[in-house]
């Protein structure tokens, strides 16, 4: 869905008795990255909601925001097992622009990069810390 209705989507979720859902941000799904030194949530990528980094020259040079492509990847960055064809929006705006997110893509080398907030994205809502 695009990021709007993204937004909305976990804003308004119920789900498991729950209903505190929201979209990640950066940091949160940098979480999920692994075999990917450069993005996991300690990496050199410079992207981070809570470093205050979302502009354009965090993400630069854009190599320090990915790794090696594999052939395959089956899961082989995600923590969750996630296939090539998962990426997740943020709900992190790029500062500078103010028409894309952040995003992660685990089909691409697990990187952090930019997703246009029009496009339909993949969601995974989370709930707030308690």
């Amino acid at each position: 869905m695009p990021w709007n209705d993204a937004i909305n989507y976990c804003k308004n979720l119920n789900e498991g008795g729950h209903s505190d859902w929201r979209l990640p941000n950066i940091d949160e799904l940098r979480t999920l990255i692994k075999n990917c030194p450069k993005t996991e949530s300690s990496g050199e990528c410079k992207v981070s909601e809570q470093g205050k980094c979302l502009s354009l020259k965090c993400w630069q040079p854009s190599s320090s925001c990915s790794c090696a492509l594999k052939e395959d990847n089956s899961g082989y960055y995600s923590k969750l097992g996630d296939d090539d064809n998962v990426g997740l929006l943020s709900s992190s705006v790029v500062s500078d622009d103010s028409n894309r997110v952040w995003y992660i893509a685990f089909g691409y080398a697990g990187p952090t990069a930019l997703y246009n907030k029009a496009i339909s994205g993949q969601v995974r809502c989370v709930r707030n810390a308690e």
